[in-house]
C-alpha cells in the first residue's frame, strides 16, 4: 500500500494497462462470437448446398426418365 502512495503514476500506468487488458478482452470476446456466427451460417450453408445436390440429382434422374418416356410415345405414335 505504501508503494501504490509513494509511485502515484506507476499505479496510474497500471490502470491504463488493466484498461487496455479489458478493452482488448472485449474485442477478442466479439471477434469469438462472430466466427462462432460464420460457423453456424457455413453448416447451413453446406446443409442447404447438399439438399441441392440430392434435389438435381433427382431432377436429373426424373429428367431422364420423362425423356426416354417420350421417346417411347413419339416412335409409337409414329408408327400409326
Amino acid at each position: 500500500m505504501q508503494y501504490c502512495i509513494d509511485h502515484p503514476e506507476e499505479v496510474s500506468k497500471i490502470a491504463k494497462v488493466k484498461a487496455q487488458v479489458s478493452e482488448v478482452k472485449g474485442v477478442m470476446m466479439e471477434n469469438i462470437e462472430k466466427v462462432l456466427d460464420r460457423g453456424e451460417k457455413i453448416e447451413l450453408l453446406v446443409d442447404k448446398s447438399e439438399n441441392l445436390r440430392s434435389q438435381v440429382s433427382k431432377f436429373i434422374s426424373y429428367s431422364l426418365k420423362f425423356e426416354t418416356w417420350a421417346v417411347i410415345l413419339k416412335t409409337a405414335l409414329d408408327k400409326k
